[in-house]
């Protein structure tokens, strides 16, 4: 659990504590999959932006954008 990323969410962001622990969960999910990855493929992740590699996520997987104009994205407007 990310208890003190999730309050940073509600306290600092401003995110809606209805909201906050899901977001937080799935940070901490990335994460964790993110510390599982060898150098060269960290490299690369760090090579585009999270919101342009959501922008990518939802391009591909035919869901909401929910960030539909970031930089780093394959998929750009």
């Amino acid at each position: 659990m990310a208890k003190l990323f999730e309050r940073y969410l509600i306290e600092e962001v401003g995110i809606a504590e209805t909201r906050a622990p899901e977001i937080a969960e799935a940070y901490d999910k990335l994460h964790s999959a993110l510390c599982q990855l060898d150098t060269e493929n960290l490299s690369k992740v760090h090579q585009r932006t999270i919101g342009g590699l959501m922008r990518d996520f939802s391009v591909i997987e035919e869901v909401r954008e929910v960030m539909p104009s970031f930089e780093g994205s394959k998929h750009e407007v």
